[in-house]
């Protein structure tokens, strides 16, 4: 499929990796000749160094043959109009990138009388996320499925868990309650385990289960339960604007901590049940006169990655349950992870994501199935929801007799707002949604499991 990409930045490059490995033709305009290059030079992609909102540059790079054209430059008017005139130009489908959060309500209109496929407000998604995560009061990541009736949890295995030694189809007859391994990291290796892997301290896996049967799981592996009351966030940017707006609206009690005067004001306007104070989030002082150690989790949200980590160690020395901090150089994340500091969000990966499902979407025939998308692990491991059509070749087989391909794995089917955990003797029936890790295959239907 032939994809344009207005903008080389952090997302525009992040796709551009996604996006090639799937085996895209991708072409990049951006009107920095040295940023076309470079990533010409790296990928096998085509350049073109212009302004991607001009009818010129937009031809030369073949916009009328484009299925999908992705606006992702550092100005929200500019990738509006970008995808504007690329589907006026013939561009099948088209994504804007928005951050300005007085955007954040035009959303709907922009897609629906503007002609925008897909309108993306990074910011606001990684918010949803952090605030998801918070919501699930526990000290580890979790994606969600089937509108939240799924879940896949990250944990890593300590010295101290009941877990260590222990071969998969042990745990059910140990502990009584019925989980899938989906994935594991091991060191550098990621593995897709069968029942008969033995897990090790260090391990890091990747676990779908019902929601009681997590519960039974947290319990076990004393992790706290406890409902976040207060969020502390350091950086009061977009990001922490709009993850201080979702918690206010759930009444959770929040203190940003800003070191932009002017900011400060702002905030204290638009957030006026938030606490808002002036000052550098860094500083131990000041972080013990606000009460640091008194709130329930912490949210380390400044445009400074060193001072996300540092404010994030600074939390887990006061024993802060809950923290959460943001990471934009992804390359720092296995230094964190070596400390068991899992807690990172990346925007740029959380919008990846977000387009590469809605890429998927739109290929072929536009009969692909795909719901939701997760990269895990380093974004080596991949977690896809599809709902079943009535044509699929896989409804009715029990999952015992499925031809597999290599790398697959059935994770969760959710039927009729139930999830089921399943087995060899369970069949996938239509209208369910069925969650799938698989080792980068870069799934687009569910059909696509099958070995042909």
């Amino acid at each position: 499929m032939y994809i344009i990409i207005i903008g080389g930045g952090k997302l525009g490059t992040t796709l551009i990796d996604c996006l090639t490995k799937e085996g895209h033709d991708i072409a990049l305009i951006d009107t920095n000749y040295k940023t076309v290059d470079s990533l010409v030079g790296k990928y096998d992609i085509l350049g073109v160094c212009g302004n991607g909102a001009t009818a010129e540059t937009l031809k030369e790079a073949g916009v009328d043959r484009a299925r999908i054209v992705i606006a992702a430059t550092a100005v929200d008017e500019v990738n509006v109009l970008c995808a504007m005139m690329a589907k006026k130009m013939g561009a099948h489908h088209t994504v804007a990138r928005v951050r300005a959060a007085e955007y954040s309500k035009q959303l709907v209109f922009m897609r629906e009388e503007l002609g925008i496929g897909m309108v993306v407000n990074p910011d606001l998604e990684t918010a949803r996320e952090i605030s998801r995560t918070l919501r699930s009061m526990r000290t580890v990541k979790i994606d969600s499925f089937a509108k939240g009736r799924a879940d896949l949890v990250e944990i890593r295995i300590t010295e101290d868990s009941p877990f260590v030694s222990k071969r998969l189809w042990e745990l059910y007859k140990t502990f009584k309650f019925k989980i899938l391994v989906c994935a594991v990291q091991r060191g550098d290796d990621i593995i897709i385990p069968n029942g008969d892997f033995r897990l090790e301290v260090g391990d890091k896996i990747n676990v779908t289960a019902s929601h009681g049967d997590l519960d039974e799981m947290f319990k076990i592996l004393g992790y706290s339960k406890q409902k976040v009351h207060s969020v502390m966030i350091v950086g009061g940017g977009s990001l922490g604007f709009f993850l201080a707006r979702e918690l206010v609206e759930q009444k959770i009690k929040v203190k940003i901590i800003e070191s932009n005067e002017e900011r400060c004001v702002e905030l204290s306007e638009k957030l006026p049940k938030a606490q808002v104070i002036l000052g550098n989030g860094t500083d131990q002082d000041l972080l013990s006169e606000e009460g640091f150690d008194e709130y329930d989790a912490c949210v380390a949200l400044t445009g400074i990655d060193e001072e996300n980590i540092i404010i994030s160690l600074c939390a887990r020395l006061r024993n802060i349950k809950n923290i959460i901090f943001k990471v934009n150089n992804t390359s720092l994340l296995k230094a964190i992870n070596q400390d068991n500091m899992d807690n990172a969000i990346s925007p740029k990966n959380v919008t990846s994501n977000h387009i590469v499902r809605y890429v998927r979407s739109k290929e072929g025939d536009e009969t692909s199935s795909v719901q939701t998308l997760y990269k895990l692990v380093d974004n080596k491991i991949e977690a896809v929801e599809f709902i079943v059509r009535s044509d699929s070749k896989c409804v009715g087989i029990p999952l015992s007799q499925m031809n597999l391909k290599n790398g697959i794995l059935i994770a969760c089917i959710v039927r009729q707002g139930k999830s089921i955990i399943p087995g060899g003797n369970d069949t996938i029936e239509v209208n369910d949604n069925v969650v799938v890790v698989s080792n980068n295959l870069f799934l687009r239907k569910l059909d696509e499991i099958l070995e042909v």
